[in-house]
């Protein structure tokens, strides 16, 4: 079985590829396949994901990274129904991970995949913002107008928040000093409570205008955040609209 194992090595401040290190005995000593293709700042995990996927063949593909890794693997995934998806959770947070009862036994997890028995499949969500004109600041308000798109799709795992819980994941991204100081301390996912308490002080509510499901467009004032969440589920129904994923049996464990 050939394995194509996707790496952000940069992640959590460069923990990520240090962890990648200490498993790759275990993929050597499984005799299995692999080739590993590791992310940059010019050839990301998307695009990695994208070219891997672009036959209409089945491809096994193994991420190592955080969330953020695996919400940009699942959006590079052309179909996700010729994909055998593995994942060994290796970020800062790693809230899939913990959604998914995966365990902190990475060269365990690393061994289930390699055994290559898919078990089960998970929902991944999608949302649609539709005529996306410009970004807003939430503590600034100022607007980026470089944000110009019709109809942009993105998928998710856990969440996809719009507001307050928003700007603290992009506040987290881009705190780059405070967050490599979290990792090296082995509590990276305090990162997030860090910015949450920063912004707490200087977010202003917005006003909203929401629309699901095909429902009546809803009007609310002063509004903090919205989050639409994918939960884990016993079985995904094959006639759902939603996307889905195989997923190796890690995602079990």
């Amino acid at each position: 079985m050939q394995f194509h194992v996707v790496v952000n090595p940069a992640g959590a401040s460069g923990w990520t590829g240090k962890i990648w290190k200490k498993l790759e005995p275990v993929f050597q000593a499984s005799h299995q396949q692999y080739t590993v293709h590791y992310s940059s700042l010019t050839h990301g995990i998307e695009a990695i994901v994208k070219e891997l996927t672009a036959s209409e063949e089945q491809v096994n593909l193994i991420i190592v990274g955080g969330d953020g890794t695996m919400n940009a693997a699942v959006n590079g995934i052309r179909d996700l129904s010729l994909v055998h998806l593995g994942y060994i959770p290796a970020g800062s947070g790693n809230d899939l991970a913990r959604g998914l009862k995966l365990g902190k036994d990475r060269e365990a997890i690393a061994r289930t995949i390699l055994n290559g028995r898919v078990v089960r499949s998970v929902d991944v969500g999608e949302k649609i913002c539709h005529t996306q004109s410009e970004r807003i600041q939430a503590v600034s308000h100022e607007k980026d107008h470089s944000l110009i798109r019709e109809d942009y799709v993105r998928r998710f795992n856990v969440s996809s928040g719009m507001g307050f819980d928003a700007e603290i994941c992009e506040q987290a991204d881009e705190s780059l000093h405070a967050k490599k100081v979290f990792n090296l301390l082995l509590v990276g996912k305090l990162i997030y409570g860090f910015e949450c308490i920063k912004l707490i002080f200087n977010y202003k509510p917005v006003h909203y205008r929401i629309s699901y499901d095909g429902k009546p467009e809803v009007s609310v004032d002063r509004v903090c955040f919205h989050c639409a969440c994918c939960g884990r589920t016993k079985a995904a129904d094959s006639s759902s609209a939603r996307m889905r994923m195989a997923v190796m049996e890690s995602l079990q464990r």
